[in-house]
């Protein structure tokens, strides 16, 4: 099964995106902010990495470069 991060600073978009996928019989990991995405990563390794852009204190952009 195909394993998912999902980074979204937004509480209702990153659940509701979470159960669509999760319906589909994805493996869905979640994170409000990029912080909680980099560390997610150190243990997960995803197939896929679905990154909001603006963001509170790290942008996607900025998750992405680290």
């Amino acid at each position: 099964m195909s394993k998912i991060l999902i980074i979204e600073d937004e509480f209702e978009l990153r659940e509701e995106v979470e159960r669509i996928l999760t319906f589909e019989h994805f493996i869905v990991f979640t994170a409000a902010n990029a912080f909680e995405g980099l560390e997610i990563l150190k243990t997960v390794k995803p197939d896929l990495i679905l990154c909001d852009i603006l963001m509170p204190g790290m942008s996607g952009f900025d998750f992405l470069r680290n």
